[in-house]
């Protein structure tokens, strides 16, 4: 709805906010407002947001793990490989959250030989004290901080038992 009066009104839908919309509908399954973009000239291939965020609908679709929605925009042209501000692609997230039927709809789609990122992969760095302050003993493993996380023992916890109290090796 909200789509059609913008573009009744004028609106550009191949540019500006595209991908923020598109990845709105695919975080809320919503094929239908997916569809409505396209259907009124959106580029739904477009990253959320080109300065930092870079994540597009397809690597939310495979979050959700919702096939159709992925299916729709391999059709209109998303690419598998393209990454996010954490150089995650979409395959990495197939194959991170174990979506079998995703990877395997992955190995249908053919890369083009050139197949090349016009940018390095960006680096994302903690500053220590940052680290330090949050929890030095726990590193997040994957995108999110509701994934599965590694508790490192830090110097003090090496040899001290349970009670916290240090014992010999």
């Amino acid at each position: 709805m909200v789509v059609r009066i913008l573009a009744d009104n004028g609106a550009t839908l191949s540019s500006g906010d595209v991908g923020q919309f598109s990845c709105f509908a695919a975080e809320q399954n919503n094929l239908h407002m997916l569809k409505q973009i396209i259907r009124y000239g959106g580029d739904v291939t477009r990253p959320r947001n080109d300065t930092y965020d870079k994540a597009t609908a397809l690597h939310v679709a495979v979050l959700e793990g919702n096939i159709e929605m992925v299916k729709l925009l391999l059709d209109q042209g998303a690419n598998i490989d393209q990454q996010d501000q954490f150089s995650c692609t979409p395959r990495d997230l197939a194959d991170q959250q174990g979506h079998e039927d995703i990877k395997i709809l992955f190995l249908s789609v053919k890369v083009p030989e050139d197949h090349s990122f016009t940018e390095p992969p960006l680096l994302v760095s903690i500053p220590e004290e940052k680290q330090a302050r949050d929890s030095p003993h726990v590193r997040f493993l994957g995108r999110f901080k509701s994934e599965p996380t590694m508790t490192r023992p830090g110097p003090q916890d090496s040899d001290k038992g349970s009670s916290g109290v240090s014992r010999p090796r």
